[in-house]
């Protein structure tokens, strides 16, 4: 896990492909989905960064619209 909540996964399943995803928290501070974004390695990898700002920014937009409040305890699946 990333410092900022998002995850990355790279040649795990498939060699040379690389998933990044951040959960999305509904009110009551509980996962219940996530958003992500999969490609080639070679091509994720020199633009990590602004993957992670965008699906980051994006995961924090969609939470606050289900309702969730920053600082809220995650609670399991």
């Amino acid at each position: 896990m990333l410092t900022n909540g998002t995850t990355s996964h790279y040649d795990g399943f498939v060699n040379y492909f690389g998933t990044l995803f951040h959960y999305l928290f509904n009110y009551t501070g509980k996962v219940i989905g996530a958003i992500s974004c999969a490609g080639p390695t070679e091509r994720m990898r020199p633009i990590r960064k602004t993957i992670v700002d965008n699906i980051t920014a994006s995961s924090q937009y969609i939470s606050k619209r289900l309702g969730y409040v920053a600082g809220l305890r995650m609670q399991q699946l």
